[in-house]
């Protein structure tokens, strides 16, 4: 009962193992991001503070996703200022108006006309028709 044992044909050759080691710029750019998650995170906790503070319901689940919500519009406008883009940053441009009041003080107005036209234009592309002609 002598059973040959198959062998693999194993090939050995000069390959050298190669350590991806980030460059310097990697590492900042780490660290810049650590430091807006950071302040993201702790603008968030205050704004939970307040919000349980003042008897609001923080559990339920379509009020997570609205802070979630929030919360990356918060790190957005913290990328921005770091020169770092973010996909909100298209959004928040395009729905927000700068003006300038009489004394010349600038403030910033939602147009709700935009967000209107946007939600118009995703539901006609995701929904499809009831028409099948």
């Amino acid at each position: 009962m002598n059973e040959e044992i198959p062998s693999a044909d194993i090939i050995r050759g000069p390959w050298r193992r190669t350590i991806n080691t980030p460059t310097e710029d990697q590492i900042v750019m780490a660290e810049q991001l650590a430091f807006c998650d950071e302040i993201t995170s702790t603008c968030l906790m205050s704004i939970l503070s307040i919000l349980v503070e003042n008897g609001i319901d923080t559990s339920e689940k379509s009020f997570i996703k609205d802070i979630t919500f929030m919360q990356e519009t918060i790190k957005s406008s913290i990328l921005k200022t770091n020169g770092v883009h973010h996909p909100l940053q298209v959004v928040m441009d395009m729905t927000t108006d700068l003006l300038i009041d009489p004394d010349n003080t600038p403030f910033c107005e939602l147009d709700e006309h935009t967000i209107d036209d946007m939600i118009a234009s995703y539901n006609a592309v995701m929904e499809p028709d009831d028409d099948l002609s």
